[in-house]
């Protein structure tokens, strides 16, 4: 899956946060594979969900730069995180305290000057703290707290797989675009 299985998880995870949608209507995605390994090394899509709800999402390995911005366009206004994945200030990828944790909120017709940067900062690294919420759900959470974390993360799987099905589907339909190594049905 290179790319698609790797980074869309991902984006796709931030739907599931952000837009909570119930059923996925329609997409359509478009993959860069390499012809080397086989390997999808760029993917872009985007996705219909119910009551109208769509997303986006861009991943790869040919940008020449990292980029993990999370945008999230909303009736007043737009929220941009530009280390959604690694944080920039105590990731394990990084280490820069001198750079403030937070996201930028924009609305209207607004230059940058006008935009608010929100600083989300915390004692611990974003990775530890993931794990220990993980950890205490497992010792102390209760069995409906427990759901709806399963349920979360199957719904992102569920976004993922037809990601990776439609990027199958159009493999299939050009099959001399896409490295016959990924031609299999079960990846």
């Amino acid at each position: 899956m290179g790319a698609a299985g790797d980074m869309a998880w991902y984006s796709m995870r931030a739907v599931v946060e952000y837009l909570a949608p119930d059923a996925l209507e329609d997409i359509k995605v478009f993959a860069e594979w390499d012809p080397h390994s086989g390997a999808v090394i760029r993917a872009t899509g985007v996705l219909q969900f119910n009551a109208g709800k769509t997303a986006t999402f861009d991943v790869g390995y040919t940008a020449g730069a990292a980029v993990m911005e999370l945008t999230v366009a909303g009736t007043s206004g737009i929220l941009t995180q530009d280390d959604f994945v690694l944080d920039w200030q105590s990731g394990f990828g990084f280490d820069n305290p001198d750079i403030q944790t937070g996201f930028i909120h924009r609305s209207g017709l607004a230059t940058r000057n006008d935009f608010a940067f929100i600083e989300t900062p915390s004692e611990r690294s974003q990775h530890a703290l993931m794990i220990d919420n993980f950890a205490d759900l497992i010792r102390n959470g209760d069995a409906a707290e427990r759901e709806i974390w399963l349920s979360a993360t199957e719904k992102t799987q569920v976004f993922l797989d037809a990601i990776w099905q439609e990027i199958q589907t159009q493999a299939r339909a050009s099959p001399a675009m896409t490295p016959q190594v990924n031609m299999r049905e079960n990846p």
